[in-house]
């Protein structure tokens, strides 16, 4: 999972999108493999917040004048994700800043009872903050990456800078795994640009797919997406996720698609480990399986990857996806000839599984493979081709036992099989 990637000296939001613009002049840097182990987080009390006006106050100048501190493990914290409204600034007309005032307000004062959203509802999911929570919120603090990560501002220009942020963005996953509610700040608003209406719909698109992502992968917190269209207005959703993965995302900056991919790709490693961990098979089953399509990678399995006996379909051990599609698909023959044309082995044979024309169920998936170079008369490896070198007890179960296709369709009593087998195109030398 080692990659390597490069960041900026300048940033930018272009389109709303903030970006990690690549800096061919900044040294490599190696991914991390755990976002744990980069920078801790710095937060601010949702007091400061209150307290601003005006527009929001980058990191170094909020660091300066002391009014960051460090997460300890008993904070309630609150990580806010939100697209840029403009090219230099998060938020140049204050507009978000208010929205999140106004709902951080409703919420200390528990004017606002915040809903899962209709689809939510409809599938049995209504969450509702509990007293508990919403004492928790009065006093707790909140993470925004302006406010949180070290910027690229004019007169704070300091060596090593781009090297630095590039640490706390590999950090995002641990800072929303490590925080109890994740919030889309997403009211309606008109780009910098003039063009583009920002909202929950284009904050889908962005950057912001990245933490998205991040919390769905966390399993610390049982609390759904608050999404903010107002100051009086939130609801807890949750996306379709899998229409949205990071690396179909809408990136200003093209290089950020893949730095945003591979902090994905970690997360996404870290969250199939913690499945693995709580034997949640189903779960860590469909992960795996989109891990991928998830992550923005090629597809690379194998075609010798074999599978482990199993008994309840009869399967024997060491089956290659192409004995799988002879035994479970020889009525298919596009997905047997898709992996002959890949060259599989169509002779691929173990001691436990002999070559694929042993499985084969019908004589289309039978000619295909001979087509493909099978042997009509190859008896492979398989326990019964090794019995004269194994012990008399193996020799005597199997004595009686074929070797070869033929003798296995005479097994299996399949009358078409054996009548094109023993064609003479084919002319059997060992029965």
């Amino acid at each position: 999972m080692q990659k390597e990637l490069q960041v900026s000296s300048a940033r930018k939001a272009a389109n709303g999108d903030r970006s990690l613009v690549i800096h061919e002049e900044a040294e490599e840097g190696s991914f991390v493999e755990s976002a744990a182990s980069q920078v801790s987080a710095a937060l601010e009390s949702f007091d400061e917040v209150l307290r601003m006006t005006g527009k929001l106050q980058p990191h170094q100048v909020l660091k300066a004048d002391g009014l960051l501190v460090e997460r300890a493990p008993e904070m309630f914290v609150i990580f806010v994700s939100h697209q840029w409204l403009g090219y230099r600034h998060p938020d140049p007309q204050g507009q978000q800043l208010a929205a999140l005032q106004g709902i951080l307000r409703n919420l200390m004062a528990r004017r606002l009872k915040v809903e899962s959203d209709i689809t939510s509802q409809f599938y049995g999911k209504n969450y509702i903050l509990s007293k508990a929570e919403h004492h928790q919120i009065s006093e707790g603090y909140l993470w925004l990456d302006y406010l949180c990560v070290p910027q690229l501002v004019e007169g704070y220009e300091t060596q090593g800078l781009p090297e630095e942020q590039l640490r706390y963005v590999h950090s995002i996953p641990c800072y929303v795994d490590l925080s109890h509610v994740f919030l889309a700040l997403v009211p309606k608003a008109v780009h910098e640009n003039g063009v583009e209406l920002c909202d929950y719909y284009s904050w889908l698109q962005r950057w912001c797919r990245t933490e998205f992502w991040c919390k769905l992968l966390s399993t610390r917190s049982h609390i759904p997406i608050i999404v903010v269209t107002d100051h009086d207005v939130a609801k807890f959703t949750t996306p379709i996720w899998y229409r949205y993965p990071v690396h179909t995302g809408d990136f200003s900056v093209e290089k950020d698609r893949a730095s945003c991919s591979r902090t994905i790709q970690a997360a996404l490693t870290e969250h199939l480990s913690e499945l693995r961990r709580s034997k949640n098979k189903t779960a860590y089953r469909l992960y795996l399986a989109l891990f991928e399509q998830t992550a923005g990678l090629p597809y690379r399995a194998s075609l010798r990857t074999r599978a482990p006996g199993m008994p309840e379909l009869m399967g024997a051990p060491d089956f290659t996806p192409l004995h799988l599609a002879a035994w479970f698909g020889s009525h298919n023959l596009h997905v047997l000839e898709a992996l002959l044309e890949l060259r599989a082995d169509p002779n691929d044979s173990t001691v436990g599984a002999a070559p694929p024309l042993h499985y084969c169920r019908t004589v289309g998936a039978v000619d295909l493979l001979i087509r493909y170079g099978a042997g009509v008369n190859f008896q492979g490896t398989s326990a019964y081709a090794l019995c004269r070198a194994e012990p008399s007890s193996l020799v005597k179960v199997s004595c009686n036992m074929s070797t070869t296709p033929l003798g296995h369709c005479a097994q299996l009593d399949n009358a078409d099989l054996l009548l094109f087998l023993l064609s003479p195109t084919h002319r059997p030398r060992c029965l």
